[in-house]
């Protein structure tokens, strides 16, 4: 008998009658499994267990987050499948609920569809938002692979005519 391999967290993704928790976004909620979570993030863990107010109100408030950045947080614990856009937000999700690999993989993905364009707002985001790993990455892929500074100089308001001011 032939079956199909799925990981017991891709058979729960449509589940509802076992979900038992949600995330509470700025627009809205995604309903999923508190173990899921729990196997997901040692953070998440933390917040799940014990006498913490998330676990006995059922639900985490993810403050300037929407609904569909939190769907797509699930899609990721869930499934392993990341959007090709918003990754910034779950950038911040990974980040702050200390996920790595989830964190590797948004960097990577943000990375490799550098433009001039898209390098300077991206730096600009990870200085925001102090995330290293991301800024890192923009200067690994500057230095070697991609955008050269020369076409990013325009992007920045002090920069004109590849010259920029003091």
């Amino acid at each position: 008998m032939d079956t199909v391999h799925i990981s017991s967290f891709e058979a729960l993704y449509d589940d509802t009658e076992l979900v038992d928790f949600e995330l509470r976004g700025e627009d809205g909620s995604v309903k999923v499994h508190k173990a899921v979570l729990a196997a997901s993030s040692l953070v998440l863990r933390q917040k799940l267990s014990g006498s913490w107010r998330e676990t006995t109100e059922g639900h985490v408030d993810v403050p300037g987050t929407s609904a569909q950045t939190l769907q797509h947080f699930k899609d990721y614990i869930y499934l392993r499948k990341l959007p090709n856009t918003g990754l910034e937000q779950i950038l911040l999700l990974a980040s702050y609920y200390m996920i790595p690999k989830l964190e590797q993989k948004c960097v990577n993905k943000l990375v490799n569809s550098l433009t001039a364009q898209k390098t300077y707002d991206l730096i600009e985001f990870a200085m925001k938002h102090k995330v290293n790993k991301l800024i890192l990455a923009i200067l690994d892929w500057v230095q070697n692979r991609g955008v050269e500074v020369k076409d990013m100089r325009p992007f920045f308001s002090s920069c004109k005519d590849n010259k920029c001011e003091e």
